[in-house]
């Protein structure tokens, strides 16, 4: 039996399929101004979330 790996395991295949997504759609309920989206980093308020940084030092 041959082994196949990572590398081998590809060939042949010329579009291969690694990951699929689904976003669900946004409602446009409250946005932000252009100004204030590009500071925030999103149009929609209720995708600001605040970001509470913890350092992981393991």
């Amino acid at each position: 039996m041959k082994q196949q790996n990572a590398a081998t395991s590809w060939e042949g295949c010329p579009f291969p399929t690694l990951a699929a997504a689904f976003i669900p759609p946004q409602s446009w309920e409250e946005i932000y101004t252009p100004e204030v989206a590009l500071s925030r980093g999103t149009l929609f308020a209720q995708l600001d979330k605040p970001f509470i940084g913890e350092r992981d030092d393991r």
